[in-house]
């Protein structure tokens, strides 16, 4: 609209010059009425033509503005997408480390598991093979008979050991305790008759019979 004044009084502007002009050679009268009016058309020409730039700024000031405001809610949306796909991401690798978690403290309960069960395997074995020896030991010092007999030459560990003697009848009845040399080093039991009991003898050699 101010483009439409603006052209029309910029045409008015010059045909009234022309007509000012005109009179002034003629001289009839009629000049300053029409330079009177050309000054009008000037100032109305100016005022359209200001009027038509005020409106391009405020047009213009507007589409930046949108255009501004675009761009900060393409760039919203872009970081809460970013901003999405960060967190999926954290939450993803924290459930992959509660997973490996989990498999390692399950892994490692059954390992222990599997190693308290070798030990106690272990240890029933070990004891039972304890007690296989200390029953070979035992049968091995047993000796039974008439007359006069002796056991093998036996290894006795340093300590306190404990004989058992048992006999039914009515002689003399000799138990001794002999050094791998053969001489006496304790007289464990030595009655007339039926006799049953036992003697606690220290052992500070290894080898005894």
């Amino acid at each position: 609209m101010g483009m439409f004044f603006g052209f029309t009084s910029l045409i008015a502007l010059f045909v009234f010059v022309i007509l000012a002009l005109i009179g002034r050679v003629k001289k009839n009268g009629k000049a300053k009425k029409n330079f009177l009016i050309a000054g009008v058309c000037m100032v109305v020409f100016i005022a359209a033509v200001s009027l038509d730039s005020a409106n391009d700024t405020t047009q213009t000031a507007s589409t930046n503005n949108k255009a501004v405001k675009k761009d900060t809610e393409e760039e919203k949306a872009k970081k809460a997408e970013a901003k999405a796909k960060d967190e999926a991401k954290q939450k993803a690798a924290a459930e992959q480390k509660a997973k490996e978690e989990a498999k390692a403290k399950a892994e490692a309960e059954q390992k222990a598991k599997a190693e308290a069960e070798a030990k106690k395997k272990a240890e029933a074995a070990a004891k039972a093979k304890a007690a296989a020896i200390a029953k070979r030991k035992a049968d091995a010092l047993k000796i039974s008979g008439n007359g006069d007999t002796s056991t093998k030459t036996i290894k006795l560990d340093p300590g306190f050991v404990v004989f058992e003697a048992r006999y039914t009848g009515s002689q003399n009845f000799i138990v001794s305790l002999l050094d791998e040399n053969g001489s006496q080093v304790d007289l464990l039991v030595n009655t007339i008759g039926s006799y049953h009991g036992k003697r606690f003898v220290a052992i500070p050699y290894s080898r005894w019979r």
